[in-house]
């Protein structure tokens, strides 16, 4: 992407944030790929951005690997850490990292110092999911704050949902004795709200709606998995084409009747590329959603519970849906359909 066609698109998104009554802040993320291949670029729209008044609360941000940030690099990065984010892609220790990206160790403590809030995003492969916990733990004792999610695309199977059982298991009580440690989010601390309540599909993510993303020409598109360099250029959808900018739009005629629909993630981009249409969505990880609200919800009421003391309402609205969760699972109200 050139830096006039960069400084277009911003302009356009900053004027919009201005006009909406919806959104008050702008996040600019460079996507890649990995970013730090056009580190060059990066530099040049950041110090664009600090150099007039935007008029709009915004950050620019990047998530990468760390394996391009070079020590010529890092001090720039740390002149410019409150205009300009890096989110880690590390999937574990640095085993974990060299099985699913094939990277060799980058030294993440640089990184957890420069953005101490920002931390580690982890891929749940097939491949790390003997590993989940020590990989999770091993990461928060070095005070890395971390997320995690399952892959997409994977048919996991029944020994995986096993294994992601034993492993959250691990985590659990791991945090249930170490209060210092910070449950890793989403996989135990995720709102239980809709579970088994019979609601409607939602919209899962700002795809077509809050996040546009635009390809080198400038073109728009709803996210990044609808851009040529995913889909090829004849697959691609432009966010003019976007058929999906509500909720009516996403339902999944196969998940009528899941105690789960409205609580499991689902990736429209990742639908489309893989089945052909952004409603279809992935069921070979329903095994692994039925452990994962199980597991959450024995976690949050154990981990309320001991922390009673603490909680303001937002806790206690999200203990009693593990509450009710809880009862039904009890109960054998839950049902899954994959």
């Amino acid at each position: 992407m050139s830096f006039e066609t960069a400084c277009k698109c911003i302009r356009s998104e900053i004027d919009f944030v201005k006009r909406s009554a919806d959104y008050e802040e702008l996040e600019i993320d460079f996507m890649g790929g990995e970013p730090f291949v056009n580190f060059p670029l990066i530099k040049q729209i950041v110090e664009w951005l600090e150099s007039f008044e935007v008029g709009v609360p915004y950050i620019t941000f990047a998530t990468s690997n760390g394996t391009l940030i070079t020590e010529g690099m890092k001090p720039w990065l740390e002149a410019h850490r409150k205009s300009f984010c890096v989110g880690l892609s590390y999937d574990g220790d640095d085993a974990m990292q060299a099985t699913n990206r094939k990277t060799s160790p980058i030294g993440i403590d640089w990184f957890i110092r420069t953005w101490p809030k920002q931390g580690a995003r982890v891929t749940i492969s097939k491949e790390t999911l003997p590993s989940l916990a020590h990989g999770i733990l091993s990461l928060q004792r070095r005070g890395c704050v971390c997320t995690a999610a399952l892959a997409q695309g994977i048919n996991w199977s029944n020994q995986d949902a096993t294994v992601f059982e034993r492993e959250l298991r691990i985590l659990s009580d791991t945090y249930l004795n170490d209060y210092s440690l910070r449950p890793v989010e989403p996989l135990l601390t995720r709102p239980l709200w809709g579970v088994g309540q019979n609601v409607p599909q939602k919209k899962f993510c700002g795809s077509g709606g809050g996040m546009v993303t635009y390809d080198v020409d400038g073109r728009a598109y709803p996210c990044h998995m609808f851009t040529p360099v995913v889909l090829g250029k004849e697959k691609a959808c432009e966010l003019s084409d976007c058929e999906f900018c509500n909720a009516n739009e996403v339902e999944d005629p196969d998940c009528k009747g899941c105690s789960y629909v409205s609580w499991c993630p689902t990736c429209y981009g990742f639908n489309y590329c893989l089945r052909g249409d952004v409603r279809r969505r992935d069921h070979g990880w329903c095994k692994m959603i039925d452990v994962q609200v199980r597991a959450s919800c024995e976690f949050q009421v154990k981990y309320y519970h001991k922390r009673l003391r603490e909680i303001d309402n937002v806790d206690v609205a999200q203990v009693r849906d593990a509450v009710r969760v809880a009862r039904m699972i009890k109960k054998g109200e839950l049902h899954v359909c994959g």
